[in-house]
């Protein structure tokens, strides 16, 4: 991603261990990294307007942040995008909306098969909050394979999915 004078902003993803992912910003003049943003492991973002919309999620600890960067002056502006109560469990993608200047975040709770799609406004409180994926027949027949399998191979599952025909198709395979 690029900002309006010309430079280029990137992630590097480390090894999520020992070397931290790092957000850095790349001189495109003379094509190396100028500026390595100590402290800001950014596993993603987007830039909109010369604002850098980053978020973070540690694999280890499973905590979480989103913050915002301003490009031209080269600092956080906000350490704690999100205004209002909403927590995120796993954050996986982060862009904006230019026509309306919405901020759309994509959350799936343990990169399960369904996640949502968080719509926040400008000052960081959340507008909606869509399903990506309604578990339903609509689904794809993998996935609902996939959810039949997971239903009834775990002790305590955190989503019950039965289609009859499925959970039969599966008994003949107990069988």
């Amino acid at each position: 991603h690029s900002d309006s004078q010309g430079d280029v902003y990137v992630s590097s993803r480390g090894n999520y261990g020992e070397n931290p992912y790092r957000f850095q910003k790349i001189d495109t003049y003379i094509d190396e990294v100028v500026q390595d943003f100590e402290g800001l492991n950014v596993l993603n973002f987007t830039i909109y307007n010369d604002k850098a919309y980053l978020y973070n999620y540690d694999f280890t600890t499973n905590k979480n942040w989103v913050k915002i960067f301003d490009c031209l002056s080269e600092k956080v502006v906000n350490a704690s995008f999100i205004s209002d109560n909403t927590v995120l469990d796993t954050p996986y993608s982060i862009q904006v909306n230019p026509a309306d200047g919405n901020i759309y975040i994509t959350n799936s709770p343990g990169y399960t098969l369904w996640g949502d799609v968080l719509c926040f406004d400008k000052t960081g409180k959340l507008v909606t909050n869509k399903p990506y994926y309604k578990v339903n027949s609509k689904l794809p027949k993998h996935y609902r394979e996939a959810l039949t399998l997971y239903t009834h191979l775990r002790s305590n599952p955190i989503l019950v999915y039965h289609s009859n025909v499925m959970d039969a198709d599966y008994q003949d395979y107990q069988d």
